[in-house]
C-alpha cells in the first residue's frame, strides 16, 4: 500500500467511520472465529457471526405483532412452571 493510497484510507476512515451495525457485526464474526477451535456446535456445522449476532437493540421497532414474533416471556416461564409441575 502506498502512502498516498493509506493517507486516503485514513481520510475515508474519519469521514465515515464505523457505524453501530458494522461493529457488531465484526464483534460477532470474532466471538464466531474463537469459537471455531474451542467448541463444535452439536450438529457438527461451523460456527457463523449470526449466531452470535442479536437483534440491533437500536433498531426502530418493527410493524410485526407481537403474535408474529413468537410466545412472551411470561407464556414461555407459564409453560416452564406448568412442566415442572407436571413431573412431581
Amino acid at each position: 500500500m502506498s502512502a498516498l493510497e493509506f493517507a486516503q484510507w485514513q481520510v475515508m476512515y474519519e469521514l465515515e467511520g464505523f457505524n453501530p451495525e458494522s461493529r457488531r457485526l465484526q464483534h460477532a464474526t470474532l466471538l464466531a472465529a474463537t469459537m471455531q477451535g474451542a467448541s463444535t456446535r452439536k450438529d457438527r456445522k461451523p460456527w457463523s457471526a449470526a449466531h452470535f449476532l442479536g437483534p440491533d437493540p437500536w433498531a426502530p421497532p418493527s410493524s410485526q405483532s407481537s403474535a408474529s414474533r413468537g410466545p412472551s416471556v411470561v407464556d414461555q416461564v407459564k409453560a416452564m412452571n406448568a412442566r415442572r409441575r407436571g413431573r412431581h
